[in-house]
């Protein structure tokens, strides 16, 4: 008896596959793409919800009635929106977590407060650290840039996002 991989079956084929895209995002930064992730990576779940919620939208333009309405699903300004969103949370949580391990460091060394605060970042700072998080996603968004001035048929036009890094 032979059997043959099931095949995902969907109402629209216009959209393509994402997973080959997505899925150096689920593998640790210089890591082989099939290496598993480390259990330490304290950024995992929110680098995996960023790539679960692009899955749930590929899943969705999948399920829509035509091409067009795909296309709006997965539009460019969406995806983007997706990535200042985990960007956001990867800034709040290393801001977070800098504070609470200053104010930890401060406690056992027993500076003073008023040097603690002085050591805290500024909001400048968080500021800072939020738009470089986002600069990081220049790839990503370069290639939904590409998206925007393409053709409205969608293989060709998601050619860009499929050969991320």
């Amino acid at each position: 008896m032979t059997t043959r991989p099931a095949t995902p079956t969907t109402q629209n084929a216009f959209v393509p596959e994402l997973g080959p895209a997505l899925g150096r995002l689920t593998a640790i930064p210089g890591s082989r793409v099939s290496a598993p992730p480390a259990p330490r990576d304290d950024l995992a779940d929110l680098r995996l919800g960023f790539v679960g919620r692009l899955f749930d939208l590929g899943a969705a333009a999948r399920r829509a009635a035509d091409g067009e309405a795909a296309a709006a699903i997965l539009s460019p300004e969406r995806l983007r929106q997706e990535w200042e969103r985990a960007a956001a949370q990867v800034a709040d949580r290393v801001v977070g977590r800098l504070g609470t391990a200053l104010t930890v460091a401060g406690r056992r060394s027993g500076i003073a407060a008023r040097k603690l605060r002085r050591a805290m970042l500024s909001p400048e700072e968080g500021a800072l650290l939020r738009a470089r998080l986002l600069g990081a996603g220049v790839p990503f968004v370069d290639g939904l840039s590409a998206l925007d001035v393409a053709e409205t048929h969608l293989p060709s036009a998601f050619a860009p996002l499929l050969l991320l890094p």
